[in-house]
């Protein structure tokens, strides 16, 4: 084949052959050649970077073989269902593995060591006869108020907390709407007295506990009061000047104050008292105790007042006078609210001479039994 300035003649063109390739040869003239006789530059390795290089089929060929050999380390459930650190191993887990590990995730006993949100709402597993679906273990209350909280205290009791007002959870185990009743009849006796005493006894084992910030409670009394001059108590002998049998409201860790600021303090406030020779016999008492919890913005500041009817009843007769005791501290350094506080009932009988030591050995022996056969406190909120 001729060429002339790197053409071919029309002849050549003409030419009926197969497999012919045009290409340059070594003189920059254009030319058929046989195409089975082509060398391609190319590098028979799998690491190549260079551009322009050729992949054949030699190294297509081991190519596909590492392919279709290609095998991975799969993690096993044990593998993947594991409590501990392991080192990286390089294993892969397939879809099944991943199902299996969300399922044996969700079986497991889980600790939650900070906040989770949830935007919808939570649903708990139905109870069973081994298992309920919450538990809320005793604790001690938070220090602060925080609203929206429920909590248990060290004696199992539930509370709650809005408007920065935290106030027990009164369930069928108190009576609802009763928040305390006495346990058994309460009895404090003085018999066979010549001198003007006392004789007190605390509700044994009836701590009332503490009372919401704000809220009336109706006290319900139920009481045998059995009073009596000695039978045998001579004409010459003189009377005593005063029987009585008196109920308190007893403050455990604080005190009574007839001011804000704690004037006059006490440890505990009389709400009832039968006098003289005529009560003798079943007497019913009902008194409205309203606690009120003052500048409830400030929880710091927080401080309380408790108000009620003072009764006095001699016979047939019954006076009443409002009473109102700001709570404080023990120390009286500081207010407390009413749940911050803890109550309890205490009863006192007295018998009064004028001659209060019997010097004259005239008084007459007198004796004076109160028998409480039963104490409750009906809560009333408002």
């Amino acid at each position: 084949m001729s060429t002339n300035h790197n053409r071919i003649k029309v002849s050549d063109l003409e030419t009926s052959q197969h497999d012919k390739i045009l290409k340059t040869n070594m003189k920059g003239e254009l030319e058929f050649s046989d195409l089975s006789t082509l060398k391609t530059e190319n590098y028979n390795a799998l690491d190549c970077t260079s551009e322009g290089k050729a992949l054949d089929a030699r190294q297509g060929k081991v190519l596909k073989e590492l392919i279709d050999n290609k095998t991975v380390n799969l993690a096993s459930d044990p593998e993947t269902q594991i409590t501990t650190a392991v080192t990286e191993d390089n294993k892969v887990i397939s879809r099944l593995k991943l199902f299996n590990w969300w399922q044996w995730i969700k079986s497991q006993t889980q600790t939650i060591s900070g906040p989770w949100n949830f935007t919808n709402k939570v649903r708990l597993a139905s109870g069973t006869k081994d298992t309920p679906p919450l538990i809320i273990p005793n604790g001690t209350l938070t220090s602060s108020y925080q609203n929206g909280a429920i909590e248990r205290d060290l004696n199992g009791q539930l509370w709650e907390t809005h408007n920065n007002i935290r106030s027990r959870l009164f369930t069928t185990s108190d009576g609802f709407p009763i928040i305390y009743k006495s346990i058994r009849s309460i009895e404090t006796i003085l018999a066979n007295a010549a001198v003007s005493g006392t004789s007190q006894i605390l509700s044994t084992g009836s701590t009332i506990g503490a009372f919401s910030d704000i809220s009336m409670y109706r006290f319900n009394m139920f009481t045998l009061i059995r009073a009596s001059l000695n039978e045998f108590t001579s004409s010459n002998n003189i009377k005593p000047t005063l029987i009585k049998s008196e109920i308190f409201l007893k403050i455990n860790n604080g005190i009574f104050g007839t001011t804000f600021s704690g004037t006059n303090p006490v440890n505990q406030v009389k709400i009832a008292e039968y006098n003289g020779l005529n009560n003798n016999g079943y007497q019913n008492y009902q008194n409205i105790l309203i606690f009120d919890h003052h500048n409830p913005s400030s929880i710091d500041a927080r401080w309380s007042s408790v108000t009620f009817p003072e009764h006095t009843i001699d016979g047939n007769t019954v006076k009443q006078v409002s009473k109102t005791y700001y709570l404080r501290d023990a120390a009286n350094s500081k207010t407390l609210g009413a749940s911050q506080a803890s109550f309890s009932i205490v009863f006192v009988n007295s018998v009064e001479y004028n001659d209060k030591t019997n010097s004259e050995g005239l008084n007459a022996h007198a004796s004076i039994r109160t028998e409480n056969r039963t104490i409750f406190i009906e809560n009333i909120k408002y």
